[in-house]
């Protein structure tokens, strides 16, 4: 974990290939039951979508790594597609000004996209939105916490099936936005220890911790 560490403005260079490159089982193996198809891509590069995540606080070269391994990229509309490791989910978030649509298509209902700091993580982090997901590791990783850890995004808190497969899983945390809609997601899963963001969702609190 030493390229994980110390991390202030961007990523070092080995610190995204710890993130990403790990030869594991995938979280998401299972039959699908599901008609599933990914949105079309655009030609690269993915302006839109690099633009966007980078004005969200989401580094810059995290962003391009995400994209080399295929985890990411800008459909044909100029949104960004967040992958799985598998292809059997994706979420889907608009880019332009105005545009807040965020939706996700999976090959079975209780699919979800994910990223690992480690090939034997001990805490999963269970989040709303993909940025919510990389913006608590990245603050996770600015405060120095370090400890190996699955990152995330079940695409929307009324995804309960999703929730009920990760909270099987040895150290799920559920780490929703604090808000009406996460409060009563976490009363839902009185099981599950919870943590929540100082305001509406991890990306803005990473926002606000980068910036101040």
């Amino acid at each position: 974990m030493r390229d994980f560490q110390h991390i202030h403005g961007q990523i070092p260079s080995g610190a995204v290939t710890t993130l990403c490159r790990i030869d594991v089982t995938s979280l998401n193996v299972t039959a699908g039951t599901k008609q599933f198809s990914l949105p079309q891509q655009a030609e690269p590069p993915f302006r839109k979508v690099t633009a966007y995540l980078i004005g969200r606080g989401i580094h810059e070269n995290l962003v391009m790594y995400l994209i080399q391994e295929e985890l990411l990229y800008q459909d044909l509309r100029g949104n960004a597609v967040f992958v799985d490791p598998d292809k059997s989910y994706c979420e889907i978030r608009g880019t332009g000004a105005g545009n807040h649509f965020h939706g996700c298509r999976k090959k079975a209902s209780d699919r979800f996209w994910y990223i690992l700091t480690n090939p034997r993580p001990e805490v999963m982090f269970i989040c709303e939105a993909a940025i919510d997901a990389l913006s608590l590791m990245l603050l996770h990783q600015k405060e120095g916490k370090n400890d190996p850890a699955t990152y995330v995004s079940i695409g929307g808190v009324a995804n309960q099936r999703t929730i009920d497969r990760l909270k099987r899983k040895h150290g799920a945390v559920l780490a929703v936005d604090n808000d009406r809609a996460g409060e009563e997601c976490r009363n839902r899963n009185p099981d599950l220890p919870a943590l929540i963001p100082d305001r509406k969702d991890w990306n803005e609190d990473f926002q606000q911790n980068s910036f101040s």
